[in-house]
């Protein structure tokens, strides 16, 4: 039996060196381009348009993944900005509840000593000018909360 021609040996061995880079390619090597010869032929047709479209995809590819680079960047820009906030948020409710218990932890602790009846004139004047004392601070704290940026009257946000 002959040896195919020349010719066909050199097709069916471009062929096979175009499937194993296809095949890398379609592996995800969008590095890969497929090899083209001087002859210009159908064979370089199709390994021009698959090098084309290839670097369209990989182009593509690219745009993508720098979009989403940039996407993941603004959330967590995003989530640290919140956990700011969300940390601000905490640091104030706190000090606002400290600044209304405060009071009202001395006006409860005022109102149980005038309960008891040996008490002085003189003393249960200091003790109820102190519980006025401590009743309006309470207000005062309350306006306060109610003019803090990011409130509103009657409700914190």
């Amino acid at each position: 039996m002959s040896s195919p021609p020349e010719e066909l040996r050199f097709a069916r061995d471009r062929i096979a060196t175009l499937l194993v880079i296809l095949e890398q390619m379609a592996a995800g090597d969008a590095q890969k381009k497929l090899p083209t010869s001087p002859l210009r032929d159908e064979l370089d047709a199709i390994a021009f348009g698959v090098n084309v479209l290839v670097g369209e995809l990989r182009w593509a590819s690219n745009r993508l993944t720098a979009a989403e680079q940039r996407r993941n960047a603004e959330l967590q820009r995003s989530k640290e900005e919140a956990e700011r906030a969300n940390e601000a948020k905490s640091v104030f409710l706190r000090n606002a509840s400290h600044e209304i218990r405060t009071p009202i932890a001395a006006i409860l602790s005022i109102a149980d000593l005038l309960a008891l009846t040996d008490l002085s004139d003189r003393d249960r004047f200091e003790l109820v000018a102190r519980l006025r004392a401590n009743g309006e601070a309470r207000p005062r704290s309350s306006a306060t909360c109610s003019t803090c940026p990011g409130s509103t009257p009657g409700r914190l946000r």
